[in-house]
């Protein structure tokens, strides 16, 4: 296992996986919609099996939300 804390190397290997397998399932407590794996996850959509993000402290960016909203693979955790 590599544990990975740099924004970029983080971007780099989810670019390269998500171009790489053909099926895949996401948790992550926030996603960002301005870096290289947005672009290809918004291209490899279909690609998604699963996916939830959390939206705590309202880190996620609005661009992602709206691109992933509708999508019926994708859900959001809003905390009340």
């Amino acid at each position: 296992m590599k544990i990975v804390y740099d924004s970029k190397e983080i971007s780099k290997i989810l670019s390269s996986m998500i171009k790489r397998y053909e099926k895949y399932y996401i948790l992550t407590a926030w996603a960002s919609g301005e870096h290289t794996a947005f672009n290809d996850l918004i291209k490899n959509k279909n690609k998604i099996q699963k996916m939830v993000v959390g939206t705590e402290f309202y880190q996620t960016n609005p661009n992602f939300i709206k691109e992933f909203i509708n999508s019926k693979n994708v859900k959001f955790i809003i905390k009340a």
